[in-house]
């Protein structure tokens, strides 16, 4: 018989493995890549949290996942090209991190 509290736990640990295991998925990855190029353009309205929500992705998720060296440096470009062109969440993310650094 396994205690209930550990069942508990377990099923948990097993719930946030599964929703972490999609966003690493190398599918989402090219998704949110063809998304962000697309709004690079200006495919997406400049006032939306496009560029907060891509910032979000490649910080929480590509850093986290590994990437590193050519790839790290395509996504950091996009990133720049993406905050180039939505002004308002390039603003957001400057403030974002100096909060956090200060």
């Amino acid at each position: 018989e396994i205690p209930y509290d550990l069942e508990c736990d377990v099923g948990y640990a097993n719930l946030q493995f599964q929703a972490e295991k999609y966003l690493f998925d190398p599918e989402l990855r090219e998704f949110v890549w063809n998304v962000a190029s697309a709004g690079a353009n200006g495919a997406v309205r400049k006032d939306s949290k496009f560029g907060a929500l891509i910032s979000r992705f490649v910080l929480d998720v590509v850093c986290r996942s590994g990437a590193r060296g050519q790839n790290l440096a395509k996504w950091a470009a996009l990133l720049s090209r993406v905050l180039l062109s939505h002004l308002r969440s390039a603003r957001g993310f400057l403030l974002r991190f100096s909060r956090t650094t200060s």
